[in-house]
């Protein structure tokens, strides 16, 4: 499947691209194009005027249920949802010890130390 994003601002300081409005043409989840103006047909185009695009986000409010209302959400449900909506990271503010545990035994996660007692950033 090909996406078309149409007049997107890229964020990537890594990036040559970096600052710059452009096209950018997914096909297969891949980045195939990035120009100024790309005119070949896609799936789905999207006008992406205001719109940014960068290599990945964080969750700064990542509020688990965990512990106290597992019924609701664990602390390996809440990293899974968040992988599954392509979050990058999340940034864990309570129970630190708990999600750093849980972090290490979730396949594909990578877990840092954290930054204060209380704060912690997860990669998912």
């Amino acid at each position: 499947m090909k996406i078309l994003l149409k007049q997107v601002t890229i964020a990537d300081p890594q990036s040559k691209h970096n600052g710059l409005t452009t096209d950018i043409l997914i096909d297969g989840g891949v980045i195939a194009s990035i120009e100024s103006n790309i005119s070949e047909k896609a799936d789905h185009t999207l006008a992406c005027h205001g719109a940014f695009v960068s290599t990945g986000w964080v969750d700064v409010f990542s509020n688990f249920c965990d512990p106290g209302f597992e019924f609701k959400e664990t602390l390996q449900s809440g990293m899974a949802a968040a992988a599954a909506c392509r979050d990058s990271s999340i940034l864990a503010t309570r129970f630190s010890s708990r999600i750093l545990a849980a972090c290490s035994s979730s396949p594909g996660s990578t877990a840092k130390p954290p930054a204060t007692a209380s704060q912690m950033l997860v990669s998912v």
